[in-house]
């Protein structure tokens, strides 16, 4: 339990830090929920703030409390104006995949680079059937 204990006392002291710096609470509950809006994230963050324990110590919440931590001190970080080196991809598509960081990123970048593609096409495919609309619209005006 002590680990436990350390990780709500950090937690604690970090959200402490944002208040005093003017962070609003709205936005670190943000942060705190995360990517994914994870209501049972916020809920935990409000039972460490409230001085409740959550009553199970499994590896999920231990590493939900890491999770905080983390999330927190790089909101504070950011905060503070300083550069905040982000490790792990976290996206939809690759959250649940079992490669390495690295592929994530590549992957990641892949998939992007497909959907700029695939609006700059859908884009110019509107501006050139823009242009033939309004020539035969001109041509049978005429």
């Amino acid at each position: 339990m002590p680990i436990q204990t350390d990780l709500t006392d950090a937690i604690k002291k970090l959200a402490a830090e944002l208040i005093k710096a003017g962070e609003r609470q709205a936005m670190i509950n943000t942060c705190v929920a995360g990517t994914y809006n994870d209501t049972k994230q916020l809920l935990l963050y409000q039972q460490v703030m409230k001085d409740e324990l959550p009553s199970d110590s499994s590896a999920q919440t231990l590493g939900k409390l890491q999770q905080m931590e983390e999330l927190l001190t790089q909101m504070l970080a950011i905060r503070k104006g300083e550069s905040v080196s982000v490790d792990t991809v976290s996206s939809i598509l690759t959250d649940n995949l079992d490669i390495p960081e690295a592929e994530k990123r590549g992957l990641t970048a892949a998939v992007g680079s497909a959907a700029r593609v695939s609006v700059d096409a859908s884009l110019w495919s509107s501006v050139i059937l823009v242009i033939v609309g309004l020539s035969i619209f001109n041509f049978m005006r005429n």
